[in-house]
């Protein structure tokens, strides 16, 4: 970042999900002990090698002797990070391994410690940080066929002119061999000392602030959208009643989680290029107005239909007797509704 005159941001994702990430935009570049494919080189391009990584597999030190041979895993339960040149390993050269495939290599060493599996692929720096750190861990004698792969970064395929600079901060890292430096100074941070709260305190706070700021909006907006399907659900166009009524089912039939994607996905394919955070409050609008409706619809029934029957004969119009008579006893009935809808966005 550096070298090429930019401010670095990272953003940690599940291995599996990288390619997808670079493909739609969401990242400039993916550093993530990647090795070139032939179906990972049809979709990105790749820099020249900064490492050249071996494969091991870790255990528990009273197990890493049983481990000599691919042969010697019959049933035994492996872990490995989902969509890696590792899970490939294991399944097809640990014979008779039982695999379990997880998004971070941080769940697999906790499920290794608590004896759910006897054994991990890791690429050898990795393993060495562990093994470095944590005594009853031991690198195993196991060999792979052609286990040291190149490691690169990936990039999008029409981005020349980061390639060729990337590329040259690799040449430089290289030459001055700084990638040892590099590797010590990742593992001192990897298990550096600190208590909870210094470590995570920033993140619940961050996610505190996200979660007030993302009900706020999505109950705000959602009561304005809301209110416009309650009024379109009670008009006389059938268009009108039916935009309203589908939308509205479809909504609460569906997961948020679910309508988070489409939202977040579905604006990059259009070319929109929204960030997580405006995505999420789109979605949470979307979502919380078809449930608004309901309450809004549900409170202007709750009110007598003779009171609207005498601000008509009161002379009051339509909209005048909605405005001025119905709307008003609506609101103070849905009030607690309401406030409920709240508690639910924030939870969601």
């Amino acid at each position: 970042a550096k070298d090429i005159g930019v401010k670095l941001k990272i953003n940690e994702m599940g291995f599996d999900a990288l390619l997808g990430a670079l493909k739609t935009g969401k990242v400039d570049m993916i550093i993530s002990g990647m090795s070139e494919t032939p179906e990972r080189a049809k979709q990105v391009t790749f820099s020249k090698p900064y490492l050249h990584v071996k494969q091991v597999v870790i255990a528990k030190k009273e197990d890493a002797a049983k481990f000599k041979t691919s042969a010697d895993y019959e049933g035994v339960a492996v872990g490995a990070q989902k969509q890696t040149t590792q899970e490939t390993l294991a399944h097809n050269e640990l014979f008779g391994a039982k695999v379990m495939s997880l998004q971070k290599t941080t769940d697999l060493v906790l499920n290794l410690q608590n004896n759910k599996i006897k054994a991990i692929v890791l690429e050898k720096p990795v393993a060495d940080a562990y093994v470095q750190q944590n005594k009853d861990f031991a690198i195993t004698k196991t060999s792979f066929a052609n286990s040291t792969k190149p490691t690169a970064v990936a990039m999008p395929k029409d981005a020349p002119a980061l390639t060729k600079q990337v590329n040259k901060s690799i040449t430089t890292i290289n030459q001055k061999g700084l990638m040892t430096k590099y590797k010590k100074d990742a593992n001192a941070l990897m298990f550096k000392k600190s208590s909870f709260f210094q470590q995570y305190g920033s993140y619940f706070l961050k996610g505190t602030l996200y979660t007030v700021e993302l009900a706020v909006v999505g109950v705000c907006f959602g009561v304005i959208l809301g209110t416009m399907l309650a009024f379109m659900t009670r008009s006389k166009n059938w268009l009108l009643k039916a935009v309203a009524v589908i939308y509205i089912e479809f909504i609460r039939g569906t997961p948020l989680l679910i309508q988070v994607f489409i939202v977040f996905f579905g604006a990059q394919m259009l070319g929109l290029g929204l960030s997580a955070l405006i995505s999420s409050m789109i979605a949470v609008s979307l979502n919380s107005g078809a449930y608004v409706a309901e309450i809004i619809r549900s409170g202007i029934n709750s009110v007598k239909v003779g009171q609207l029957e005498a601000a008509r004969s009161l002379g009051l119009t339509q909209t005048a007797s909605m405005r001025y008579v119905v709307l008003p006893q609506a609101i103070k009935n849905i009030l607690p509704a309401l406030g409920n809808e709240f508690i639910t966005v924030l939870k969601d």
